[in-house]
This record gives structure tokens, sequence and C-alpha cells, in this order.
């Protein structure tokens, strides 16, 4: 669970961000969780965003027992980049602790879980280079052999249609926005009202995909498929 001490800025990043970043990296060195998570928050809170922030954030709130907050920081540095083991690990750790368990069979869409799997890197670079291939191969079109250049067009032009498929499953994880509760515990109610029938009672770290969003409520699809509204106030919201 070491934390990163470096951050990779994706948005705009405030002037005094380094010596910021290098006091909250301190602040964890010397144990200081509580403050150090307050300072990188900070750093969030004024743009600076990234896979080591909310890295260093899901660590310091899963050694802190803040378990909403671990699963999502955690989750939002695995839509930064999905393959890293240090963040899989922890989010692992994370979910084993939580205390709600869903009855039913997972019910993740092949093309979200595609999405989530593929880092945005390789989405673009599977979109863009075929097409690169596939213009280079056009241009040199008069140098070779007209049936070698046919099998090449056509398996550059399979390239470009998988490619295209992995961006777009990427690009729909992307615009899709996910729901972490982060109280210890709060009514799960079938409709999105406080006098409505409460479904179950959900615990810190329960998570979907928000499907829906009425006044202070937002409605969230399980990862069984149960559809349920939570309060807006009880939930932290990804991206």
């Amino acid at each position: 669970m070491m934390l990163a001490l470096l951050l990779h800025v994706v948005l705009a990043t405030p002037a005094d961000a380094e010596a910021r970043l290098k006091s909250a990296a301190e602040l964890a060195a010397r144990q200081e969780h509580a403050a150090a998570f307050d300072a990188y928050r900070a750093l969030l809170d004024d743009g600076v965003d990234g896979r080591d922030l909310r890295y260093n954030l899901g660590t310091l709130a899963l050694e802190q027992d803040r378990l909403g907050d671990a699963v999502l920081h955690l989750r939002a540095a695995r839509r930064f980049d999905p393959r890293d083991d240090d963040v899989r690990h922890n989010l692992e750790v994370a979910l084993a602790q939580r205390t709600d368990r869903l009855a039913g069979e997972l019910s993740t869409a092949p093309l979200y879980a595609l999405g989530e799997a593929t880092p945005p890197g390789a989405a673009r670079l599977a979109v863009a280079l075929p097409l690169v291939l596939l213009g280079v191969a056009l241009c040199a079109r008069g140098a070779l052999d007209r049936r070698w250049l046919t099998q090449m067009l056509a398996g550059l032009l399979g390239l470009v249609v998988a490619g295209g498929a992995l961006w777009l499953a990427r690009r729909s994880f992307e615009a899709s926005r996910e729901a972490v509760l982060l109280l210890a515990e709060a009514d799960a109610y079938k409709e999105p009202s406080e006098s409505a029938a409460t479904a179950f009672t959900a615990h810190a770290g329960l998570s979907g995909l928000v499907v829906d969003e009425e006044g202070a409520f937002v409605r969230v699809r399980l990862d069984n498929g149960l559809e349920v509204w939570l309060a807006r106030s009880a939930v932290g919201l990804l991206p």
C-alpha cells in the first residue's frame, strides 16, 4: 500500500501544486494520514487530478477505515489506469471490506466491462495506428502487388473496425457515472423520496452506475441489476 509520491497532472495545475504535493507526501510519510488526506483532497478540489493523486487518497482513506472514500478514489484511480497492479490490489482490499453482499447474478454489460479494462491511451492507439497504416498502404498501392495489397487492406480494415469498437467501448465507459456510498450506512429507497419504502440499508462502499437523477436523489443500478435510490448527499460521484 505504498503511496505514490509523484503526481501525473491531467487537469490545470495551480502554481503551488508541486509544493503542496510535496507537503502532502511528507505528511503521509510521517503517518499523519488525516492531514495528508485533507491536503490531497484540497488539491483535487483545486482542479488537480490523476492516477497517483486518486491512489494516494484511496490508500490513505483505506488506512483510516474510511471505506466509502477508499472505494471512491481507488475506482477513480482505476479509471485513469485500469491495468495498474497497486490500484487493483488496494481496490480489491477495499471491496472485500464492504458489509453489503449482493444477491443474484452479476449483470455488468460486456461493452462496459471492455471499456473499463481498456486504458485510455490504448483505446486511442487502437484507432489511430490502423488508420495510419491504412493511409500508408493506400499511398503505396502503386508499388505493391495487387493481390498482396488487397489482402493487406482487408486486414487493416478489420483492425480499423476492431479499434473503433474498442474506442467506442472506452468512450461509453468514460461517459458513465458511478455513485459510491460514503456514509457508514444509509437507506436505499424504492422511490426518490425519504418517505418511500426502503429496499434495504446500504453501507459504506456500496457502488453502482447512476441511471437517473431526481432532486436530492440518484438512482443507482447495482452490479446485480437491482436499482435503488440514494440520497445525493450520501454518495460520491464519478467522474
